[in-house]
């Protein structure tokens, strides 16, 4: 099936009222930012031999380099990993209001 981020309740999403993230289950996205927490490092962002993350699904895939959305979210005062750094700037990039990958 693969997650298909343009239906309406087939992918978590951002809150309009609250700007928290809502429904990480869907699609199971919440397993690939506890993954993703799972690479993290005090103080240096993440492991020096975590390069880079994906996400792969039959209809969408995320790329990070995990070093430049490290700068991003220091720059963002956004450096713990929650849902809603992870997730929530993912969707944002996927919709175009991010920069994640230009930094």
């Amino acid at each position: 099936k693969g997650w298909d981020l343009g239906q309406h309740g087939a992918a978590p999403r951002i809150c309009q009222h609250c700007n928290d993230l809502a429904d990480s289950w869907r699609g199971r996205f919440e397993n690939a930012q506890v993954t993703l927490r799972m690479c993290a490092a005090e103080g240096s962002g993440f492991k020096r031999h975590m390069k880079h993350f994906l996400m792969l699904s039959a209809k969408a895939s995320f790329a990070l380099d995990l070093r430049a959305f490290y700068r991003w979210s220091v720059a963002q005062k956004r450096k713990v990993l929650t849902e809603r750094v992870v997730l929530g700037s993912l969707l944002e990039a996927y919709r175009g209001s991010s920069v994640t990958q230009n930094s």
